[in-house]
């Protein structure tokens, strides 16, 4: 100061960014590993896609695997949580893209969390939050339902759309993105071919775990019946949910199940049912016809 004396203080440290995370679905318990799965996947990876049919079961694993229904959106929950289980500092990102209303829908809400200006809209707003999103340290966008590739540029779309969405996508490289679609095309178009990974049907074992998770019965493999059943549901994830979600419900067991199967309208019935799943959009459809 001015009389000559000297003070000495702590050093000043930056106030630490906010980690930002906007995930839908709370983490989902009842998941199955799946070993094969769990060993394809490849780290430091910029883009990569989880592609295959339609379905929504609770099963599966991580970012790479091979499980055609083993919900992408699971494998994608999954990964994401996991992200932030190896890395407090990691942001994550969640985008519908099933279609240009609810990608900008959710990239409004991640700009909210980012604090980008709220009056802002259409590509303007898409630049801002995409410019935000690529300055974080680190960070992982999921860009789930993203079945019209058309939407970013890849053939023709499949829905009216007044821009390409592609060009809202951050990249950087302390950055991830993970797709899920159910078009093959999107590996060799917007990911790499060896980040794409194909979801194909559990393996016995696998198929046996999530019956008993979702029955709550841990001794149901020793229930007659219970192989010819999961070979009936073709190991799909969903459609094994859905029967140990029923059987548990409707306190059946597997042969009672299978009676109802055999029968007709009634297999139809039972395949249809959409019970509510916490770990996907309520508005998506969880029956086994409909996916």
């Amino acid at each position: 100061n001015v009389e000559g004396n000297v003070y000495y203080g702590l050093p000043h440290h930056a106030a630490r960014a906010e980690v930002v995370r906007v995930i839908p679905y709370p983490r989902n318990e009842d998941l199955v590993y799946r070993k094969d799965l769990i060993e394809r996947r490849t780290p430091g990876f910029f883009s990569a896609a989880v592609w295959g049919l339609g379905g929504s079961g609770r099963n599966c694993m991580m970012t790479q695997e091979s499980a055609d229904e083993p919900s992408k959106t699971q494998i994608a929950l999954d990964y994401a949580y996991r992200r932030c289980d190896d890395d407090d500092q990691c942001c994550v990102f969640w985008v519908h893209a099933d279609n240009e209303a609810t990608f900008t829908s959710h990239y409004k809400t991640i700009g909210k969390r980012l604090g980008v200006d709220e009056q802002l809209e259409g590509s303007d707003l898409l630049d801002a939050v995409c410019s935000k999103i690529g300055k974080q340290s680190k960070w992982v966008m999921v860009l789930d339902n993203a079945d019209d590739l058309g939407l970013f540029g890849i053939g023709p779309p499949q829905q009216e759309v007044k821009k390409n969405l592609r060009k809202y996508i951050p990249h950087a490289l302390q950055g991830t993105i993970l797709w899920t679609s159910r078009d093959a095309h999107i590996t060799e178009t917007l990911v790499s071919a060896r980040h794409g990974i194909e979801v194909q049907p559990m393996a016995v074992e696998e198929a046996i775990t999530l019956l008993e998770r979702t029955t709550d019965k841990p001794s149901i493999s020793e229930e007659a019946g219970v192989y010819a059943l999961l070979d009936d549901l073709q190991h799909l994830p969903l459609a094994i949910s859905q029967a140990g979600a029923y059987m548990r419900r409707m306190k059946k067991t597997v042969r009672e199940y299978q009676s109802l199967l055999a029968q007709g309208k009634t297999r139809w019935d039972v395949l249809k049912i959409s019970d509510s799943d916490r770990h996907r959009r309520p508005e998506v459809s969880n029956s086994v016809l409909e996916t």
